[in-house]
């Protein structure tokens, strides 16, 4: 039997199926309601290195590590709005 880590978490959504190879930090952030603003953020890049993560528990380690300077950056994109929150996602491939 394969171990956790050597398996890809798959879902089907709309008739995709859907692997998961990687984990992205995503902060979402407190809009007014009704706003047409985009109300979250990929972060994709810190300090011109791509950033993706291999597993969930590394990414969230880097996450936490930099909590405050991912609050300042997210606020920074949307004129200083407020942060409602950040974490970790999956990153979709489609197969």
């Amino acid at each position: 039997m394969p171990s956790r880590t050597q398996c890809k978490p798959v879902h089907a959504v709309a008739g995709k199926v859907l692997e998961y190879d990687m984990w992205q930090i995503i902060i979402i952030m407190l809009m007014p309601l009704g706003s047409p603003e985009q109300d979250a953020i990929i972060v994709t890049h810190n300090k011109g290195e791509e950033l993706h993560f291999e597993t969930k528990e590394v990414c969230l380690e880097h996450m936490w590590k930099n909590i405050d300077t991912l609050k300042k950056f997210g606020s920074s994109q949307f004129d200083n709005a407020p942060v409602k929150e950040i974490g970790c996602w999956p990153k979709k491939d489609d197969v």
